[in-house]
């Protein structure tokens, strides 16, 4: 593992040119996508955006109830649909593997299917990430795909927000 640094590592002018050159970047950038945004019209974006900030501020600051029970229904319902597109994938291949495994679905798609990889990542190794799936023409993409999809609000949003839930008594009932 990397050490731990901070600002305080690095010497006062290299820091102050950094911070210079960083303040300098962004406010060219934001001049840049500012004119494309409005070229664009979608000015009122921003505002949606903007507008929300009073209440997401105001539910971090007091929390948000949230169902307890249903959240672990949902996770149980993603987990039943990623097992059902694990086992449309597996038959449409001939075996089971891992839609979750980098390597098995490379493995799989670029190996045994025989689809040439477009992409490798920073470490060498073929790219399987959505957008790359998304150029094979295989059935079994789409099975991967949602297994995927099921895979990602599953963990984000059902297990997650379960995981982070705190007890909160309110009159006689336990919130979360």
């Amino acid at each position: 593992a990397m050490p731990e640094s901070s600002l305080a590592d690095i010497p006062r002018e290299q820091a102050i040119d950094y911070a210079c050159r960083d303040a300098s970047a962004t406010i060219q950038v934001y001049h840049k996508l500012k004119k494309m945004v409005t070229d664009a019209d979608l000015d009122f974006i921003q505002y949606l955006d903007l507008s929300v900030l009073p209440q997401v501020y105001e539910m971090m600051q007091n929390g948000m109830t949230v169902d307890i029970p249903y959240l672990k229904e949902l996770s149980a319902y993603y987990f039943q649909n990623m097992e059902i597109a694990a086992g449309l994938a597996s038959a449409k291949v001939g075996h089971p593997f891992n839609p979750s495994s980098s390597k098995q679905v490379a493995e799989v798609v670029y190996g045994e299917l025989g689809f040439k990889p477009t992409r490798r990542t920073a470490t060498g190794l073929i790219s399987t990430d959505d957008q790359e799936l998304k150029k094979v023409k295989h059935p079994v993409i789409a099975d991967i795909l949602e297994y995927r999809r099921n895979l990602k609000n599953k963990s984000t949003f059902a297990d997650a927000l379960v995981e982070h839930a705190v007890p909160h008594q309110q009159g006689k009932d336990t919130v979360y």
